[in-house]
Formats: structure tokens, C-alpha cells, sequence
């Protein structure tokens, strides 16, 4: 009996969907619809934090390194069919052409693999600071090892204060 119930959950636990590790970075192009600053953006996503299937990160949209925006996101992925919502919260920095406005997104995405993972799917959004809606688009991303934007140590609030509260120095001597 006993080794009958333990089959039986090895056997229910190997069909139970499990999160995807999504930490790291993505990198692809996005679109953007007629009216749009640009027809066509480099993207790139940098997940940094993942607990269970909830994850956040920074999101980069650029036409070239010197013309970009950079928000942060939270985001959600659904195990049963590989569907991941991505939501930005806030714009932590842009530099863009004076006539565009920074579009607040949110993407409908789908992870899917053939030896590389892939995201695809669309967008839509809002103007910052307005409710007028941006031309929406397409998404295309693949996971990568070689960001084009530095990539950040994520630290959360609570350890930033325990930093704070030890007093850290600065070290004298390399560490070898």
C-alpha cells in the first residue's frame, strides 16, 4: 500500500505544471503601431527577483543606446499555458526625442522553446502622465547572456536597511 501511494504521487506530482525560472536576460525587438515615436525598437527585459510565478525587473525600449526608456515591472507567469503578464509600475529613466512620450505598458506574452526560450506576443499601453492610449504592438525575446544595458543587483528594501543600520566601511585590501 505504501508503495502504491508513493507512485501514485510521484505520478501526479511529475503532470503538475512548475514555475519557469525566468530570471535573467531577455532581449528581442518590439513594435509599435502607426502614430507611435518609433515603427520598430530594440527591447530588452532584465528579471531580476522570481518567487513562485511572480517576478520583476527592469524593461528596456530603445532605438539606439542613446535614445531609451527604462522602466521597472512586475510581472506573472501561468504554468498550465506558459502565458506570462508583464506590467510596468513606474519610469525610472528615458531619453527620448522631445515630440514622444513615454508609453506605460503592459504585455501578453507566451513562453514557448525549441532548444532556446522565446517570449512573443503583444502590447498596449498609456501615455505617462495622460490616459490617451499608445498605438499598440508586437513583442519577439530570447533569452541571452550578453545584455546590451548594465545589468543591476536587485535589493529589496529590507536588505537595503540592514545595510544602512551595519554601517558598512569600505575595504582597504583586495579580496583574492
Amino acid at each position: 500500500m505504501k508503495y502504491f501511494l508513493w507512485i501514485s504521487c510521484i505520478l501526479i506530482s511529475s503532470f503538475s505544471p512548475r514555475a519557469q525560472n525566468l530570471i535573467g536576460v531577455w532581449r528581442g525587438n518590439r513594435t509599435q503601431a502607426s502614430g507611435g515615436c518609433f515603427p520598430y525598437y530594440s527591447m530588452e527585459l532584465h528579471i531580476y527577483a522570481m518567487k513562485e510565478n511572480s517576478f520583476s525587473g527592469n524593461a528596456y525600449s530603445y532605438y539606439d543606446k542613446d535614445r531609451y526608456t527604462k522602466m521597472n515591472f512586475s510581472g506573472s507567469y501561468n504554468a498550465r499555458d506558459h502565458q506570462i503578464t508583464i506590467t510596468e509600475n513606474s519610469v525610472l529613466n528615458y531619453n527620448i526625442p522631445s515630440n514622444c512620450i513615454p508609453c506605460i505598458k503592459t504585455y501578453l506574452l507566451k513562453l514557448s522553446s525549441n532548444g532556446n526560450d522565446f517570449l512573443d506576443g503583444e502590447w498596449s499601453g498609456r501615455e505617462l502622465g495622460t490616459d490617451n492610449e499608445c498605438p499598440p504592438g508586437q513583442v519577439h525575446l530570447t533569452k541571452s547572456t550578453k545584455p546590451v544595458f548594465p545589468v543591476e543587483v536587485y535589493q529589496n528594501d529590507s536588505l537595503v536597511i540592514l545595510q544602512r543600520a551595519l554601517n558598512l566601511v569600505a575595504r582597504d585590501k583586495e579580496m583574492v
